[in-house]
């Protein structure tokens, strides 16, 4: 059951921040994966872009766990 929520500010705010984060981290990945040359000396490619999915995937959880929760 949503819990209704009466000042939406830090609801909206919590949002706004996962949402910036799922952002953040996927255009990286992207970078990353579009053109892996723009890092060119980067070791741990792949370890950081295993690092990268995992704080979309948790911030995409966080975003969902507000939506099932409260409005």
């Amino acid at each position: 059951m949503k819990r209704k929520v009466k000042n939406k500010e830090f609801l909206d705010s919590l949002k706004k921040y996962f949402e910036a984060e799922v952002s953040k981290n996927v255009a990286t990945l992207k970078l990353y994966l579009d053109d892996p040359l723009a890092v060119a000396d980067h070791e741990g490619l792949v370890e950081s872009m295993i690092k990268l999915t995992h704080k979309v995937a948790e911030a995409e959880e966080a975003l969902a766990t507000l939506e099932i929760h409260f409005e």
